[in-house]
């Protein structure tokens, strides 16, 4: 409290006590209860002032915070498989009832399989189709970076089976791996991985390369076979010695039959090997009789050019081509697709080719444009140049309709480097992307795309549009999302086939434990988004003949089923808006694969390694005791108090308010009862 405010409330007491002694001095005849009536008096003046006055007053509260204990749990099916499911179902059993660790630890759980959720009842059912501990405790990491110590409980096998390598310096917290499973090691043969492109082109050989590994001590031989249905289409013997317990192997299989081709490949068992369901792996590839090919035309080295070569041929479908204005006149026909870079006027006899051949086209303009060239070629669009440029940022048009765009964090990317100057669209046309400039959204374009009877365009007003494909990576540890973007704009360009109102985005196959999405958009007569269709999907097994129907649920923009419980086979599907007025017809194929079955042993040699590396340590779950007594006796992990300073107004104290009541009404009853009033 400030020594102003005390000098305030010296004042106040001053003149409740005259106000009280005026009142029962000079006003009221002298009695035997004038000096309560005068306190009485005193004290509610006094009150009433220091309200007025309303000095703060520092309240302060202690409270005593325990450390968080976060205990994960692998809810995926290896550990089903690996018969230590009861194992969790005991050890969770064994933390509920012990209550010193109760006493010492909030315990926070979560359950983890491709993902990291709450853990809530009833939630453990051991299925989820795939295993990733270094996004779980990426997270987990990320949760509690702010406590000072919240030891992480891992309960699992080990066995990642896809994300990041989980041996991660960066985790902060202590890790205490909980390993479940056998360690005991046993001959085992096993197909480690298989690289395979998804695409393959008519009366071409495609490359599949096989990894196959031995555990165990002694010189063992085997056979690798690629079946194709039940025909043998590559063999070749496999010979493992103790010192050599690793094989590459490179198979080229002909592309003769167009459409999708699944394969079998099999490592021969040995007679005592325990698991022999890593002995087996399928692949498919889709066999076409043609290929995109593109042609990005520049006369500039930019790091934008190789990372759009790099991105549009991660579909094997498509061939980019880097090339000069005037090579390209030379090639012209053998393009679908043109990428221009920049143009100025050694591009006009290109860009004239390329109109006349009717290819599609996608201009991308930055600092080196020439748009007193630019503008005067096309009709499509014009910029008031102005020789100075600005950095732009991003922001995705929620009304955009001509193709499905995934949620990307377009905010998050870098800004592209862009002349200043006001831009007219001159045609029928649609925004993807606006510009943005800190923050506040510009009625201009960054990306549009547009179409006529003759052909379609893309145009993009900006340059370093390399760096969106490395943040895309830096957001999600994958190039996937960005380069299915440009992937959606590449095949936007690939046709001058006007939109259908009903759009089904999808994949000729899908692997077992793949996430299986079916996405669809429907248009009105307008060719708006209509947010309030019944799309319906109807499926039936090829092979018996079962059927199925299921509602698309709104995403967003677009409309999804999630198909990732459906049994392996082939499919064929029809999605219908209401009333069949439109539908779309098609097949796809989901192979049998299940990654969380090609596993023995828990992965012990990992799972102590990162205990050793964030301080923590390592236990079997038959040794818990010893876990729990070594947590709480650890000295890491104590009870905080803290204490929380507030500065609170007196006039929010209700209590005063009653006292003022009090004194008033008790001086109005002694008043009243002796006659005073």
């Amino acid at each position: 409290m400030s020594s102003e405010t005390l000098v305030y409330i010296f004042i106040a007491v001053i003149i409740a006590l005259l106000v009280a002694a005026f009142q029962y001095t000079y006003k009221t005849k002298k009695t035997q209860i004038r000096p309560v009536l005068i306190t009485l008096r005193f004290l509610s003046v006094l009150l009433l002032l220091i309200l007025l006055i309303n000095p703060k007053i520092n309240k302060t509260t202690v409270l005593k915070v325990k450390p968080n204990l976060v205990i994960a749990i692998d809810n995926s099916e290896s550990i089903a498989y690996l018969s230590q499911k009861n194992s969790v179902i005991e050890l969770m059993a064994r933390l509920s009832n012990n209550d010193t660790l109760k006493e010492i630890f909030d315990l926070q759980l979560y359950e983890f399989s491709n993902s990291l959720n709450k853990l809530e009842t009833d939630s453990l059912k051991f299925n989820g189709k795939q295993t990733n501990i270094s996004n779980a405790l990426r997270q987990l990491n990320q949760i509690y970076d702010r406590d000072i110590t919240a030891p992480i409980m891992l309960i699992t096998d080990g066995n990642q089976t896809f994300g990041y390598d989980y041996d991660d310096k960066r985790l902060q917290q202590p890790v205490y791996p909980i390993m479940l499973g056998d360690t005991t090691t046993y001959a085992d043969f096993k197909i480690a991985q298989l690289n395979v492109n998804k695409y393959a082109f008519l009366k071409n050989k495609f490359p599949v390369e096989i990894f196959v590994s031995y555990t165990g001590g002694n010189d063992l031989a085997s056979s690798l076979k690629i079946y194709s249905n039940e025909t043998v289409v590559f063999s070749k013997p496999v010979n493992f010695a103790e010192n050599q317990t690793t094989k590459v192997i490179t198979a080229y299989l002909p592309a003769n039959k167009i459409g999708l081709n699944t394969y079998h490949v099999r490592l021969e068992t040995l007679k005592s090997e325990k698991n022999i369901i890593n002995n087996s792996k399928p692949f498919a590839i889709e066999v076409i009789d043609q290929q995109t090919n593109i042609a990005i035309i520049s006369d500039k080295l930019h790091p934008d050019l190789g990372m759009l070569k790099k991105a549009i041929e991660t579909n094997e479908q498509r061939s980019v081509s880097i090339m000069t204005p005037s090579a390209f006149l030379d090639t012209v026909n053998n393009f679908q697709i043109v990428i221009v870079y920049q143009p100025n006027t050694d591009y006009r006899e290109a860009l004239l080719q390329a109109k006349l051949a009717g290819i599609n086209t996608m201009v991308i303009a930055g600092t080196q444009t020439e748009w007193s060239f630019l503008n005067a070629v096309q009709e499509n669009y014009s910029v008031n140049a102005t020789n100075q440029f600005e950095n732009y940022q991003a922001t995705l048009n929620p009304n955009f309709r001509s193709f499905t765009i995934d949620e990307i964090d377009f905010e998050s990317f870098p800004p592209l480097r862009s002349e200043f100057g006001d831009t007219n669209i001159k045609t029928t046309s649609e925004v993807l992307l606006y510009k943005a400039i800190n923050g506040l959204t510009l009625n201009s374009p960054l990306l549009v795309v547009s179409e006529s009877d003759l052909a379609r365009e893309v145009m993009l007003f900006g340059e370093n549009f390399w760096k969106w494909r490395v943040q895309s990576y830096l957001n999600t540890e994958s190039f996937e999302q960005f380069d299915k973007f440009l992937s959606n704009i590449i095949q936007y360009l690939s046709t001058n086939k006007g939109r259908d109102r009903l759009q089904v985005d999808v994949e000729p196959f899908y692997i077992g434990n793949d996430n299986i999405f079916i996405k669809a958009q429907y248009f009105n007569s307008n060719y708006e988004f209509d947010s309030k269709a019944n799309l319906t999907l109807m499926l039936r097994n090829s092979v018996n003949n079962e059927e199925f129907t299921i509602p698309f649920i709104l995403k967003r923009e677009f409309y999804q089923i999630d198909l990732n419980n459906f049994e392996p086979g082939s499919y064929n599907f029809k999605v219908a808006s209401d009333n069949n007025e439109f539908t779309e017809l098609g097949s796809f194929e989901i192979i049998p694969f299940d990654v969380e079955k090609q596993f023995l042993n828990t992965n012990s040699v990992k799972l102590k390694k990162v205990a050793n590396q964030t301080n923590g340590e390592s236990y079997f779950v038959d040794n818990l005791d010893n876990f729990f007594q070594d947590l709480i006796l650890d000295k890491r992990y104590k009870t905080v108090q803290k204490s929380m300073k507030n500065i609170v107004p007196l006039i929010d104290q209700k209590l005063i308010l009653a006292l003022i009541v009090l004194c008033l009404a008790l001086e109005w009853f002694l008043r009243k009862y002796y006659g005073l009033i």
